[in-house]
């Protein structure tokens, strides 16, 4: 693992050093789901009103869970909680409907609320909190020592982070260490969920790259306070993460 920091711009990087990552969150959360279908206990098709959401009924397309997954909903962004004094969390998603900009599947739009709805749709499907299911069914299973949800927010260190970069660059040890099947993450591949005539490709939230004549995909997740992106080919069996403090005044 290569990790390099510009000490006169950022603060330095090691295997110690501990973060918060919302972009693995979020690709915790897709294997999650993930090994859920294989399970046959939810549907990556199945309408988001069958765990209990309501939304504006003005549009003729249902929201799908996959809508979700490649933030294709058509839910307005920030429109949850417009004021920055409030802050998003489970609770307000079981009696407050979302907003809707457009028809399912019409644009790609990176909506952090959708982490949100995911993490809801878990929590009723197993009857455990998101985060407790996370741990046992994916953090677990990576053998990271030192990755856990803190007040609600996924917490490791750059050691942790070796070990899940070197997993997605081989992507076939994800079937090994028994987080989904090899045929399940081929699929999600293969099918890209794309919407040929619409949009451009995305998989499952990462967007795709062809450079070079290799495929790559990524997943981007920003804040306020950061900028996060994890990279990787799976035919070049390489994976990168780069992180980004993006308002340090320095």
């Amino acid at each position: 693992t290569f990790l390099r920091t510009y000490p006169e711009h950022s603060i330095s990087f090691s295997e110690l050093t501990r973060y918060n990552s919302k972009v693995l969150e979020e690709i915790f959360v897709l294997f999650s789901i993930l090994q859920l279908q294989e399970l046959e206990k939810l549907n990556l098709r199945g309408d988001i009103q069958n765990y209990k959401f309501r939304y504006d009924k003005n549009f003729k397309q249902n929201i799908l869970i996959e809508n979700v997954l490649t933030h294709t909903t058509g839910i307005q962004e920030n429109s949850i909680f417009p004021s920055k004094e409030n802050s998003r969390n489970l609770d307000y998603w079981k009696s407050s409907p979302p907003v809707r900009f457009s028809e399912p599947n019409e644009f790609i739009s990176y909506n952090p609320d959708h982490l949100l709805i995911l993490k809801l749709i878990l929590q009723g499907v197993t009857e455990k909190q998101a985060e407790e299911f996370i741990q046992e069914s994916v953090i677990s299973k990576f053998n990271l020592e030192n990755t856990q949800f803190e007040n609600e927010k996924l917490s490791l260190n750059g050691k942790d982070l070796e070990k899940i970069l070197s997993i997605f660059a081989k992507p076939e040890e994800l079937e090994n260490i028994g987080i989904i099947k090899k045929e399940t993450w081929k699929e999600i591949l293969q099918e890209k969920f794309r919407f040929e005539d619409k949009l451009p490709g995305a998989v499952s939230g990462f967007f795709e790259h062809y450079e070079n004549k290799i495929w790559g995909y990524t997943r981007i997740a920003e804040s306020n306070d950061f900028t996060e992106q994890i990279l990787f080919f799976p035919e070049k069996n390489s994976a990168l993460y780069i992180y980004t403090d993006s308002y340090n005044p320095k």
